[in-house]
């Protein structure tokens, strides 16, 4: 019989996941569309300018992330206005100063431009090159950062999912059709700096929603501010982690950009990229909200987060062989939808979105220390950064395309092995002892 905690972890897995999927098929519309848009070379410094901005406002938000969701949650729960109070300030702290030194650069940057003459030409095409128009948007990629943790904590977990895969896509997309319908040609710096106005319309939105449900934290009162060396420690390895995971997940496309000089080719990896990116959103989605509920549920009752990654775990490998298998008829038609000149990735395709989805399954390893260990999170993570380098670097000089696919998964599915380990043995997983809790425990409930 199905208790109360079973049906909302079932309605919250099931919500995520369809967050997830249709984050990805706004990820992969827009994609598609911009590759037709751009052309095959255009598309491939456009996707990797993207790739590198959002990678560097990753690492830029400075661990604040897991700092909010640890300590946020447990003010929130406590109903605490000087230790949510404290938090904010803190993270309000450290964000204008992100943004003050990407301002002093890109200022630097226009003033040397101003003086080109003076110019190698080598710096002056670098200069004037998409990527440079990255530093613009970093501050805004990082304020977008801050905000799925604060919707976690009020657990409207399937908005935090949607927020910028979803609304800043769909700003984008609508950005780019009106101006071709009225005659545009939009350049790569052009659609950058559109992508940049889609994430400044997503904040606004997304901030009016939020701010009636924090305002209460600003309420008058007699609140006095104290700095909390817990918070810099929590961020700390929230920045050593998230830093190792964001250089795992980009070193592949950085590599493959050192290592091809054909543009073309580049641009077959970044669509096969944008395709497989599915299960990464998937993971993601799942991942961020129970690593938020294995961290509150953790300081209330251990029984009821061990039942809670265990129908995670279920729920999980079922929609993935479910997905996987129904996707396994479109990946022609998917693959089309790039261009003709595509099809040739076909088989490529089917290898990486294969590999990738048995890693899926095993994700919910991830989120029993994602947030409630952060110092073993930290390690696992620079553990994880080290085989992928040298397996990456090893790989894709070799076989390529291939390579790579294989250099990305095949390290994550050791680590994944290890926390699997780690966790049957520290939670008890499939043993009859926690058997006989939980269902002592759904009979209580």
């Amino acid at each position: 019989m199905k208790t109360n905690f079973d049906r909302r972890s079932l309605l919250d897995i099931l919500g995520v996941y369809l967050a997830g999927i249709v984050s990805f098929l706004a990820s992969f519309f827009l994609g598609a569309t911009i590759a037709q848009h751009l052309g095959v070379e255009e598309f491939g410094s456009y996707h990797t300018a993207i790739k590198i901005s959002i990678f560097i406002s990753n690492v830029l938000v400075l661990g604040q992330p897991l700092a909010i969701r640890v300590f946020l949650s447990k003010a929130v729960s406590d109903q605490c206005q000087e230790a949510a109070l404290n938090i904010m300030q803190w993270t309000s702290k450290q964000l204008c100063r992100i943004g003050a030194m990407c301002a002093a650069i890109f200022l630097l940057r226009e003033l040397v431009l101003s003086t080109d003459q003076l110019l190698d030409i080598g710096l002056l095409t670098f200069l004037r090159h998409p990527l440079s128009l990255v530093i613009v948007a970093i501050p805004f990629l990082v304020l977008i950062n801050l905000l799925p943790p604060v919707l976690d904590v009020l657990h409207h977990f399937k908005l935090s999912r949607l927020t910028q895969s979803v609304l800043g896509h769909a700003c984008y997309c609508f950005l780019l059709v009106a101006g071709s319908y009225v005659g545009i040609h939009w350049s790569v710096h052009e659609m950058i700096l559109l992508y940049l106005l889609a994430q400044l319309v997503v904040i606004f939105l997304v901030m009016m929603f939020i701010w009636g449900k924090i305002r209460w934290i600003w309420q008058p009162g007699v609140v006095q501010i104290k700095e909390n060396n817990e918070f810099r420690q929590t961020a700390f390895w929230g920045l050593v982690s998230n830093g190792s995971y964001q250089l795992v997940l980009n070193f592949s496309s950085m590599l493959m950009a050192i290592v091809i000089t054909d543009g073309a080719e580049l641009s077959h990896f970044s669509a096969i990229m944008t395709i497989v990116n599915f299960y990464f959103l998937l993971s993601e989605a799942l991942r961020g909200y129970l690593s938020q509920r294995l961290l509150e549920l953790s300081r209330i009752d251990r029984i009821l987060s061990r039942k809670l990654l265990l129908d995670a775990m279920f729920y999980n490998a079922i929609c993935t062989v479910v997905i996987y298998f129904a996707g396994s008829w479109s990946q022609q038609a998917i693959l089309s939808f790039f261009g003709e000149h595509y099809l040739q990735d076909l088989a490529l395709l089917r290898f990486a979105l294969t590999i990738n989805a048995l890693l899926n399954i095993f994700q919910p390893f991830w989120s029993v220390f994602e947030y409630s260990r952060p110092q073993f999170n930290a390690y696992v993570c620079i553990m994880h950064l080290v085989l992928a380098i040298f397996m990456l670097s090893i790989l894709v000089p070799v076989y390529g395309l291939w390579g790579a696919f294989v250099g990305d998964v095949l390290p994550e599915f050791l680590i994944l092995m290890y926390l699997g380990i780690k966790t049957m043995r520290e939670y008890g997983l499939f043993s009859r002892k926690v058997s006989e809790e939980l269902a002592h425990c759904a009979i209580k409930d």
